[in-house]
């Protein structure tokens, strides 16, 4: 079996997450992991589904 190199990548994530969680405690988390945040798009009220809101509960915001 040949082991082969692959070609480096850029992680996408988005994050859904509620005013009790700590959004920096959170990047810096990923950061630990996954290395240094290129970019983090602008944060909005993530009011189109109330699938989350019994696991998470209600004023969800979203970021990737």
């Amino acid at each position: 079996m040949e082991i082969k190199t692959t070609t480096p990548v850029k992680y996408i994530s988005g994050i859904i997450y509620n005013n009790k969680c700590k959004l920096d405690v959170l990047t810096k988390n990923l950061e630990r992991s996954f290395g240094k945040i290129d970019d983090v798009s602008k944060m909005y009220s993530f009011n189109f589904t109330d699938y989350y809101e019994k696991e998470m509960g209600e004023d969800l915001q979203r970021v990737f």
